[in-house]
Parts: C-alpha cells; structure tokens; sequence
C-alpha cells in the first residue's frame, strides 16, 4: 500500500468503523491497512479478549492530543472529596444511563442526610456510599475492594434480588446477555463465566502497571471499557464501570474528578456511548483482533475535551489562592468558598440559602463573604426584581474585574 493511501485512511472521520471503511475503500485496501497496523500501528495491553488474546489500541492516530483535560481534572484542591452539586447530577445520570428513574429530590434528601424511605433511596444511598469509598484514597484498587465497592454500591439494591452476588462470591457464575429493550436486540453477551476470574486478573494487572506509556486518562477510559466488556456481575455493569473509571483517576492524582459532570457528559453523548462499544465488537469481526480505540475517542471527544473546555471553576480557583496568598481570606471564608464549589458548583444561590445550607456561621459573615468574593470577581451577581443571587464568576469576568483593580486596563 502506498504511504499516501495508508495516511489518508488514518485520518478518514470513519477510521473507527471498519464497516464503513470497507463500503467506502476497496476491501483489500483495508485488509492491507489493517495488516500494516498490526505491524506498526497497534500496541497489545496486558488484558485478554474473550478468546484470550491481548487487546490493542490503535497508537497510529492519538486519542488525546493535549492536557487541558487533565490539567482541569486536577485543579480543584479544597477540603471536600467530592461536589455535592456534582454527586447529586453523577447519580442521577449514572442512573438514567441504564434506565433506572429517579427523582432529583430523593438524591437531594440523601444527600442532605436523611434517612432512606423507600426502595428508590436505598439504592440512591448505596451509591452515596460508594462515592465516599471510592474518595477515600485508603482504598487501593484490588480484587477485594472492587467486590467491597459493589457489595456497597450495587448488589444490595438490585431490583431482581436472584441477581445478587452471595457474600463470597466475586463474579457472577452463569451467562449474561445485554439487551436492547427498545429495539428488541442483543447487544452484548458477557464473558462466559468460567474465564471472568482469569480476564478480572489481567484487568488488576493492567491498573497496577506503569510501563505501558498510556496517559492516566486513556487508561481509565480502557478500564472502564473492560468491565463492561467482560460483563462480571449479572447487574450493575455500567455503574460499576463508571465508578471504576473515577476511582482510577483519583488514586492517580486527579482528586478534582469528583467535582466534574462525569456521568452527565455520558448521558448527554449516551447514542455514542453505545456506538463506542459496539464499534469494538463489530471492527472485531472483520479484522479479528479487539482494538478498544474507538472507545477512547469517545471519551476524549465527549467527555474528557468537554471537561477541559470548561475552565470555570479553575480559574476562581486560581483566583481565590491569590487572595488566600495575600491573607486577604479568613478561614470561615475559605470553608464557605469550598462549600460554594462543593454545593452550587456553577449553580446560583442567595445570601439566605448559603446561610441555611452551610448552617456554621452568621447571616452577617455570609454577606460580608460573598460582597468581597464579587467585589473581587470571583463570583457574580444576578438581580431578580428585588432579590439577588450569586454563582461562580465566569473566568474572562474576573481576569477583566482584576486587570481593571490593579490599573492594567
């Protein structure tokens, strides 16, 4: 194949699809290519497909061409492990991903503390529980913790108890088939049961190794692929898939990725989420060999590049660490401006309502708060007829409020 042809089907937007490459390109063009790139192209990782051959990604086209992304999961560096704002919409769409309805105002009672009342805020609180243990960077990665965090999060509030893992159970013991409900399909058909534990082990064998040269968020995003491929528990997957993904980002340092809308970019993109794994297993077909790159496209595009567009709460970060640096910020207003990024994140709020939902301080301390944080830029405010409320200042705003307090513009 000439050079020329080989790099002009590297870059077709339709690279990812192997169906649609051999529609659009003579068939023995993409056999060739494919050839080529298992030659060159293709780095084997150390997890077995269902056959137990290694999986690949495609190292021939990036999946991550620069670091915003990683530099706003790792911005955030308040007391809190993880945005209450941000878990309230992570449960919701974790949920919704697979169907499972849930109102904002169960999550929202949970997560203020309150007891469960139904079966609904049951699972709701199982999932509180396993967004703390997987905060707790005590909690290594392991075969034992990862059935503690389902033994948390997921198997006690499985609607069909007969899909409830025993106490000494790891994986599940019989055959799993995912289907789509909507359009009457299959979609997927798990590992068969009897190799789960041999597939689960080189998964632990990958997380713990750091010679592959892969960067911390391709990783998570193969890992995350993994469990739903391998399929290991009878329900749960997804969930389990995506807590997995967040925990590996946080004990690699990312403790910012509890405070960005993981789950809610998947739900917004969740027709592509799909596709990604169901590109994996159809490119298998014709080319035999597992190569998970279209999944990593998808993360990179859909949620991680959406991640690093949004430089908001960066930015106030950065802002505050300068007042802070100055001594300009006292400690009760440092807590406040955590709760503010941990509760509301990008949302409003009045004077009254921090005043109730923080409840560790004065109305007067509130006041004096949040007039500095605006008078500084570092947060907005908006006028409703007689009432006002408050959110986190976009970036351009304060720069341009701080240029103008130091006589630069």
């Amino acid at each position: 194949m000439e050079a020329k042809k080989y790099v002009e089907m590297l870059h077709d937007s339709a690279f990812h699809d192997l169906k649609k490459m051999t529609y659009k390109y003579n068939p023995a063009d993409v056999e060739e290519m494919l050839c080529l790139l298992k030659i060159m192209g293709y780095q084997e990782l150390p997890l077995l497909d269902f056959s137990g051959k290694p999986l690949v990604i495609n190292t021939a086209v990036p999946s991550v061409p620069d670091n915003r992304p990683a530099k706003a999961l790792l911005s955030y560096k308040g007391q809190e492990s993880y945005s209450i704002r941000t878990l309230e919409d992570e449960i919701i769409s974790t949920l919704q991903i697979e169907n499972i309805n849930t109102s904002r105002e169960s999550v929202r009672e949970i997560l203020a503390g309150k007891a469960a009342r139904n079966d609904e805020q049951e699972r709701i609180t199982g999932l509180k529980r396993g967004f703390e243990f997987i905060a707790d960077l005590k909690n290594n990665i392991t075969e034992s913790n990862l059935r503690k965090l389902y033994g948390i999060a997921i198997n006690p509030y499985l609607s069909d108890k007969g899909n409830m893992l025993r106490d000494n159970q790891l994986y599940r013991d019989s055959e799993v088939v995912v289907l789509n409900t909507l359009q009457e399909k299959k979609l997927h058909h798990g590992l068969d049961s009897r190799y789960i534990k041999r597939n689960m082990d080189s998964m632990f064998t990958f997380i713990s190794d750091e010679s592959s040269g892969m960067s911390d968020l391709d990783k998570a995003s193969v890992i995350h692929f993994y469990m739903g491929y391998v399929h290991p528990y009878f329900d749960g997957n997804g969930r389990m898939a995506r807590l997995l993904h967040l925990w590996f980002l946080i004990q690699k340092g990312y403790t910012a990725a509890l405070f960005m809308p993981f789950s809610a970019l998947i739900e917004k993109s969740h027709s592509k989420y799909s596709k990604a794994y169901e590109l994996v297993e159809g490119n298998y077909k014709i080319s035999g060999t597992t190569d998970v790159s279209p999944f990593l496209a998808y993360f990179n595009n859909c949620v991680y590049q959406k991640i690093g567009e949004n430089t908001l709460v960066n930015s106030a970060v950065e802002d505050f660490s300068i007042l802070l640096a100055d001594g300009k910020i006292t400690e009760k207003e440092k807590q406040l401006f955590h709760f503010v990024l941990s509760f509301y994140g990008e949302g409003e709020f009045s004077t009254k309502q921090l005043e109730k939902d923080f409840g560790r301080c004065a109305y007067a301390t509130i006041r004096t708060f949040v007039l500095k944080l605006t008078k500084e830029g570092i947060l907005a405010e908006h006028i409703y007829s007689n009432r006002k409320k408050y959110s986190v200042a976009p970036a351009a705003a304060a720069r341009k409020l701080h240029c103008t307090q130091k006589g630069e513009a």
